[in-house]
């Protein structure tokens, strides 16, 4: 199904990118901060994409397959890659296609941040600096020769005691909320850059991923109907059993989780094909009926929900809605109040409609935290 360029149909768009977007064509996605854990510092954050003029992607369905990436055996890059793809692939996203030109502007901004390291973790770039590329994601696709139609950036600095590698960088920022969102968005191709330096005596493994969609292919890869992506995926090990709030901005309203330490963030989108059709005929009312997480001894795990606006709760699920602009259209993330037990298995259950009357969705399934 094509998308034409009428206001409303650009916007919902845009939503589906998983970014907060403007009519106006500027989309922004995701947000700054750090993470302090023993040993290690590290910082994540969002980006920004601007829709190429004239350019409206279409609906695709999702990529079962992707060309093997050329990045070195063993590299940082790889690693990050393979982690990325995984999650993808398992949580029910669709894969992505590496692209050399998204690899030359992720990787001009990699350099950019471990080189001045000192200076913060940033989407944006300060003209003189050392490493100095261009000032903004989208300017930095454009001089790699990246003609896009989307894109949204995500990335990881992680200062330990301790090595970390590309593949631990996407660890980390796949155990958040709204870089999450991110990740698991329709978009298509990826690149990846990454630095491995030191600062403050210690190693630093910075990890940048550039997300987008080209403009001369903008299909969006859209689930099937019926189908509910899930993060943590179904049947996962060694999930993190804790997540810092702190650790991601914007962060997690205080008055939903007020403590420095709670669980693990649990995503879910519901905007499959019928939520785009449905959305499209204007008669879209997705509501949350269960969205919850047990024990093993099947006890309630306590949590707060976030979502798109445009997804309700009901009597027996409180949703509230996101107001970053960041979580995507059909998305919500649970994040329970406390850190989960470790080499522990939960069960996640959802139910869920998209119009009164329609066809239920439905998905349970279980994940496992790690030992420690």
């Amino acid at each position: 199904m094509n998308f034409n360029s009428t206001p409303n149909k650009l916007a919902r768009l845009c939503e589906l990118m998983a970014a907060a977007c403007l009519v106006a064509a500027l989309a922004a996605c995701g947000g700054g901060g750090s993470e302090a854990s023993t040993g290690s510092t590290s910082g994540s954050t969002g980006g920004s994409g601007l829709p190429a003029a004239g350019i409206v992607p279409t609906v695709g369905t999702l990529a079962a397959s992707a060309p093997t990436p050329t990045y070195a055996a063993g590299s940082d890059q790889l690693l990050a890659f393979n982690t990325l793809q995984a999650a993808r692939q398992n949580a029910g996203a669709g894969l992505l296609v590496q692209s050399t030109q998204i690899d030359t502007a992720a990787g001009a901004h990699s350099t950019y941040l471990g080189d001045n390291f000192a200076q913060g973790v940033s989407h944006t770039e300060t003209s003189g600096l050392p490493g100095y590329y261009a000032d903004t994601l989208d300017a930095r696709l454009i001089k790699a020769g990246y003609q896009f139609a989307l894109g949204g950036e995500v990335l990881a600095a992680v200062n330990s005691t301790t090595p970390a590698t590309g593949g631990d960088c996407v660890a980390q920022l796949l155990n958040t909320v709204y870089h999450l969102s991110v990740m698991l968005s329709p978009l298509t191709q990826v690149g990846i850059g990454t630095d491995a330096t030191t600062a403050a005596g210690m190693p630093l493994q910075v990890c940048v991923l550039d997300l987008a969609t080209p403009a001369a292919n903008g299909a969006l890869q859209i689930p099937a109907t019926g189908a509910v992506v899930a993060y943590p995926f179904p049947g996962q090990t060694n999930v993190p059993a804790s997540f810092q709030p702190g650790g991601e901005s914007p962060r997690v309203p205080v008055a939903l989780v007020p403590a420095q330490v709670a669980g693990p963030p649990i995503a879910i989108s519901l905007a499959n094909a019928d939520y785009v059709n449905i959305s499209d005929v204007g008669t879209l009312n997705a509501t949350l009926i269960t969205f919850t997480l047990t024990d093993a001894a099947g006890s309630l795990v306590p949590a707060a929900i976030i979502a798109n606006p445009a997804i309700h709760g009901s009597t027996n699920v409180t949703v509230n809605a996101d107001t970053t602009g960041d979580i995507g259209t059909g998305m919500a993330v649970m994040i329970p109040l406390a850190a989960l037990n470790t080499s522990s298995t939960y069960t996640v259950t959802v139910n869920a409609t998209l119009q009164a009357g329609g066809t239920p969705l439905a998905k349970t399934w279980t994940f496992t935290t790690a030992a420690n």
